[in-house]
């Protein structure tokens, strides 16, 4: 191997990346093998297993896709089952990459950057529409739910909003 994509210690890998290596000479694929995605934290049981057969291969490099489901901020190994590949020019099989030869480290989540009305606000009117306003832009995710609690009893929501109802303008929400 020559290369990945992302290079072998890669921060900031987009959880929707794809993977890829190149290889010094043009390789095809070898029997029923995978691909495995750990999180070197508990490397024992790999959070992701991608079938080779999805894989494709142009020349000397081999693409994968990175699968749903990864965490931010997290360092991820990637590994495959020995003999996956071999060479086109001789045949020849061999083994890609060693349990800990190519590691990325995933993005940071999108953070809250500021609130209307601003945390701790005062004399905030009760018609107030409120917005959050994020590092980067978001999507809504399902049918989720925004809850609206007094600091003394932060337990029991005295407002629920059904985020679906959201105004998403950039990287701003207002409700």
């Amino acid at each position: 191997v020559i290369s990945t994509v992302p290079s072998n210690n890669s921060t900031g890998v987009a959880l929707n990346a794809s993977l890829s290596a190149t290889f010094s000479e043009s390789v095809t694929l070898v029997g029923a093998n995978k691909l495995y995605i750990t999180n070197t934290a508990s490397p024992a049981t790999p959070v992701a297993t991608v079938d080779l057969s999805t894989v494709s291969i142009s020349g000397a490099t081999a693409s994968f896709p990175l699968p749903a489901g990864l965490k931010y901020s997290t360092v991820y190994s990637v590994t495959f089952d020995p003999n996956s590949f071999k060479t086109v020019s001789d045949g020849g099989t061999f083994s890609l990459l060693t349990a800990t030869g190519w590691q990325f480290t995933t993005r940071s989540a999108p953070a809250i950057s500021a609130t209307t009305p601003t945390n701790n606000g005062t004399a905030v009117a009760i018609n107030t529409s409120l917005a959050i306003t994020f590092s980067e832009s978001v999507t809504l995710i399902g049918a989720n739910k925004l809850y609206v609690t007094k600091t003394a009893s932060p337990a029991t929501p005295v407002a629920t909003i059904d985020l679906s109802t959201a105004s998403l303008s950039g990287n701003t929400a207002t409700f």
